[in-house]
């Protein structure tokens, strides 16, 4: 009965400090998945610093007439406001003019670090549009 005791004590003390410690499985899993958000910061870095080509189309949004546009990023599209100076918005408004609902077309922009919150309290990302070169 005794020898019964110490085994059921030493099994659960091996089996308790098991489950505390990650399986080489999860420490893969950990790691990719640091990989992964290292990657997103990455690409939001770039965004913030250089001007890249955006995926965008007109989908103008029925709670707030402010969002006019969608970017999409990484797969899933996102109501964005789009701000510039006046010629910068002249220049995207000429090219946008005749587009059709849910369109898509490419367009460089920066992404600015202030967000646009909109009627009903929601928050949206700001593309800036560059200067003319």
């Amino acid at each position: 009965m005794r020898f019964m005791r110490i085994s059921l004590i030493i099994a659960l003390i091996l089996f308790l400090s098991s489950c505390s410690t990650l399986t080489p499985r999860s420490q893969a899993i950990k790691r990719s998945g640091q990989g992964v958000d290292r990657a997103f910061r990455s690409s939001y870095e770039a965004l913030y610093e250089h001007q890249v080509d955006i995926e965008t189309r007109f989908n103008p949004c029925s709670c707030d007439p402010a969002l006019e546009f969608e970017a999409r990023f990484y797969g899933q599209w996102r109501h964005v406001i789009i701000r510039g100076s006046d010629t910068a918005m002249t220049r995207f408004r000429e090219k946008v003019r005749d587009l059709e609902l849910h369109q898509e077309f490419d367009y460089s922009f920066y992404l600015s670090d202030e967000l646009y919150t909109s009627t009903t309290g929601q928050s949206y990302y700001t593309l800036i549009l560059p200067e003319a070169e």
